[in-house]
């Protein structure tokens, strides 16, 4: 192996760790998410949005580095190939590297797979938080609608019904 493609390699070392820390933020961030969700904390919940969105840029960002060097390194080590998938590629690597390759590898598999489990849990508990919201509407647009007002004779009133809210945060 030549010494670029060594140094490719020792750089693809690097991505696979930021993306396992990048990652492993992005699991964090979810949780918290889950918890704001449960707490209805509207503000923290747009808050924790925009770091995910950043998180994403950032993976966004690794994996196309990741993409580029194995790329590299498949042309030197098989000129002429298709791209090799990672665990292949290890094997044409020298230890110990070959093994610190296969751990980030495998350690990152797990902690993606961690991702998107809890993407999946704030998915639906944002989706459930939304039917609920959207009853509430259902209900109340049928309230200001005066559907089941009464007049004090006992039939349906014609007169509008007046709707009020009162917000009483702090």
């Amino acid at each position: 192996m030549d010494k670029a493609a060594v140094k490719n390699v020792l750089n693809l070392e690097d991505v696979l760790s930021g993306l396992l820390a990048e990652q492993r933020k992005l699991g964090a961030l979810l949780d918290r998410q889950r918890a704001a969700l449960s707490a209805g904390d509207a503000v923290q919940l747009s808050e924790l949005c925009s770091e995910e969105q950043q998180a994403i840029e950032r993976i966004r960002g690794l994996d196309r580095q990741r993409r580029e060097l194995v790329e590299a390194i498949s042309r030197c080590v098989m000129p002429g190939a298709e791209t090799l998938p990672l665990t292949e590629l290890a094997g044409h690597v020298p230890e110990p590297v070959r093994s610190r390759l296969l751990v980030r590898r495998a350690e990152l598999v797990t902690v993606m797979t961690e991702v998107q489990r809890a993407t999946a849990v704030v998915r639906k508990a944002s989706e459930s938080l939304l039917r609920h919201v959207g009853g509430l509407i259902s209900t109340l647009t049928s309230a200001a609608q005066g559907g089941a007002a009464y007049s004090p004779s006992g039939r349906v009133s014609k007169a509008p019904v007046r709707l009020s809210t009162l917000n009483v945060t702090a």
